[in-house]
């Protein structure tokens, strides 16, 4: 299953993920799971509201978390994210359209992988 989506993932990362955490994985990607859809929704309503510094808040460990679990589709996506955030602080404008289009790929990208991590904790 995750042959279809590699581009979202890198196996090696997520099976190192596995071998530290050990029996640990399952509780660890669980909770992924549940911050990640947190992260998101939080993501979403600081783009729509246009607050940075929200954004930042919740994109850097959407993006930092996801790296360290081998996601790095949606990781690469909050680093963007967190990127405009960033510049936004600094006194930049932010194209609050694309980042909006930004987002919805950050949600669709996240329910495509979450059906695999759940099934990869039923394995586990």
């Amino acid at each position: 299953m995750i042959e279809q989506t590699k581009e979202y993932f890198d196996r090696s990362a997520l099976s190192e993920a596995q071998a530290v955490l050990k029996n640990r994985f399952p509780q660890v990607m669980s909770g992924y799971l549940e911050d990640s859809g947190t992260y998101i929704e939080a993501i979403e309503n600081a783009v729509e509201r246009q607050e940075p510094r929200l954004l930042v808040l919740n994109a850097h460990p959407l993006k930092a978390s996801s790296d360290a679990m081998g996601i790095v589709y949606i990781a690469k996506i909050a680093r963007g994210l967190e990127h405009m955030g960033r510049l936004a602080m600094d006194g930049a404008e932010i194209d609050y359209p694309e980042a909006k289009r930004t987002c919805v790929s950050l949600r669709q990208a996240f329910t495509k992988v979450r059906p695999i991590l759940l099934a990869m904790l039923q394995q586990s």
